[in-house]
């Protein structure tokens, strides 16, 4: 927790520097924790929907996945490029294929230590590349 806590504290003193001004920034978290489906594309492009109503200075996205669905991580990259204010990835544990796909969407990638980045090769159900 206290890393964590940290890792958040230095996002928000370099983002700080393009909101520099009286006011503490105000961010909001996106956790996104299981496999990259419809469900995860719900949950960004309506958490990216909320951020925007909380007038957000920039947004979190906390992964720990292992992957999922090209059709749903591509479309939750789409909106991530979208967005008009900073989104920095929080890699907890595991941005693994869809999930490293969504990671370097953003406009920068924060890392747990000892979690990993995979690569973003679209594959078959059968493993074939």
């Amino acid at each position: 927790m206290k890393r964590f806590a940290l890792t958040i504290l230095i996002m928000l003193s370099h983002f700080a520097l393009a909101f520099a001004g009286d006011s503490l920034a105000v961010v909001y978290r996106i956790r996104l924790d299981s496999d990259i489906d419809k469900s995860a594309q719900r949950l960004v492009t309506l958490g990216l929907e909320k951020a925007d109503k909380a007038d957000a200075d920039f947004v979190l996205i906390d992964i720990d996945t292992y992957g999922g669905a090209v059709d749903a991580a591509d479309s939750i990259r789409s909106a991530i490029l979208r967005y008009d204010k900073p989104v920095a990835a929080y890699v907890n544990m595991q941005a693994a294929s869809a999930g490293a796909l969504i990671s370097i969407a953003c406009d920068s990638i924060y890392m747990k230590t000892g979690s990993s980045i995979g690569a973003a090769t679209v594959v078959d159900q059968s493993g074939n590349v």
